[in-house]
């Protein structure tokens, strides 16, 4: 446990890539190991890994909106850390902390925003272990691009995803022990 695993495509059983429409530009997954001791639902997961986002990525999304918004794009905070009630549940059209929810089951909320340059979802995927002491939860992220500004705006923005995913997977996994 404590590991985060990347791939490059939606796991096994992920309702992430339901209702594309055309192709998809840019997909990755990661996924932690966590104890079951718990057995927590999908939407309390969803709303800990949210609210579980470190200051410097804070201080990265208030950056990048002031450098899009002369380019009319969505801008928004990132939430401040709530105390999350285990009894939270989202439904299609709910805002799960940040990003509205579109598809949901008992083990997976996929939410997405769509914006000028760029469509993406964004799933939290709890799928039981062979070793019933532990679940993974995925984290997948799924892009198509609209226009070439979204191919622009991706860019530098890649690897500062990746990094972001892995640390929340990382901080959401301390504190679910």
């Amino acid at each position: 446990m404590g590991k985060v695993r990347k791939f490059s495509r939606e796991p096994e059983g992920s309702i992430i890539t339901r209702n594309i429409k055309g192709g998809i530009d840019y997909i990755d997954s990661f996924c932690i190991e966590i104890s079951t001791r718990d057995s927590s639902s999908v939407d309390y997961l969803t709303a800990l890994l949210f609210t579980q986002v470190p200051g410097w990525v804070k201080v990265l999304l208030n950056l990048r909106n002031v450098l899009v918004k002369p380019f009319g794009l969505e801008t928004g905070s990132m939430p401040e850390p709530e105390n999350v009630k285990r009894s939270v549940h989202y439904n299609n059209g709910d805002r799960a902390v940040f990003f509205t929810v579109v598809e949901r089951t008992g083990s997976e909320i996929v939410m997405a925003e769509d914006d000028r340059h760029l469509y993406f979802k964004v799933s939290v995927f709890v799928q039981k272990d062979s070793d019933p002491d532990h679940d993974r939860v995925f984290l997948t992220t799924l892009v198509q691009f609209h226009n070439l500004f979204g191919r622009l705006y991706f860019m530098p923005v890649k690897p500062f995803h990746r990094l972001i995913m892995i640390r929340m997977l990382k901080r959401f996994s301390c504190r679910c022990q």
